[in-house]
């Protein structure tokens, strides 16, 4: 897939609204553009776990606090956290129960993972667990893109969708905004099927690989 600079972008979706028929489409701003086009990375990068972004970081427990000895440097937040595994297992931890007493969960081998709501990102129960942990995730940009920077997305998909945005705001052509939207909507369907669609390796032991979280009562 070949991405495109944010200039490239906005050049694109000023031609998608110049093709388009309303009294509002020839008067725009390019900072605007650029507001829509970031907007739409935002939407499209939390939509799915993308492997253009899926990062594996491996860490050790500290075996005192449930923490990781070394902080996460390219996976952020909770919400880029896709599974968390012990270094030997296929089966990745699931979130513990807000109804569970942690005093009764003890031992050396980690058995759940819980958000902490600060830079720690997540800690581990128990608290005493030790070895290693291997965290997958999605790395996002640190910043919002400038216009030189190449945005790490379908081009078509975000063009679409700024303009459909663009569209709406303006109200000057529903038409041409719903036009839009059923293009970027099915631009997503494609490439959800591309980069999820494929058929996986069965797990000799377990039989399928996890693709969620799971809680065990």
């Amino acid at each position: 897939m070949a991405y495109k600079t944010m200039q490239a972008l906005v050049t694109d979706v000023e031609r998608a609204l110049y093709q388009s028929a309303g009294p509002g489409v020839q008067i725009y701003a390019q900072d605007v553009i650029v507001q829509k086009l970031q907007a739409a990375f935002n939407h499209c990068f939390l939509h799915k776990f993308w492997p253009q972004f899926r990062r594996r970081e491996v860490r050790t427990l500290s075996g005192v606090n449930g923490l990781l000895s070394t902080p996460l440097t390219l996976i952020r937040e909770w919400e880029d956290i896709q599974y968390v595994f012990r270094r030997n297992s296929d089966r990745p931890l699931p979130h513990i129960p807000s109804s569970f007493n942690t005093l009764h969960i003890t031992g050396t081998t980690a058995r759940y993972i819980e958000a902490t709501g600060d830079s720690n990102i997540f800690k581990v129960w128990p608290e005493t667990a030790e070895g290693d942990i291997v965290v997958i995730g999605r790395s996002r940009p640190a910043a919002d893109y400038g216009l030189s920077d190449t945005v790490l997305f379908d081009a078509t998909a975000l063009v679409h969708f700024a303009a459909w945005w663009y569209f709406t705001d303006d109200d000057s052509n529903p038409a041409a905004a719903e036009t839009h939207r059923g293009l970027f909507e099915s631009r997503m369907g494609q490439l959800v099927e591309g980069a999820f669609g494929n058929a996986v390796e069965l797990n000799p032991r377990q039989g399928y690989i996890p693709d969620q979280w799971y809680s065990t009562p």
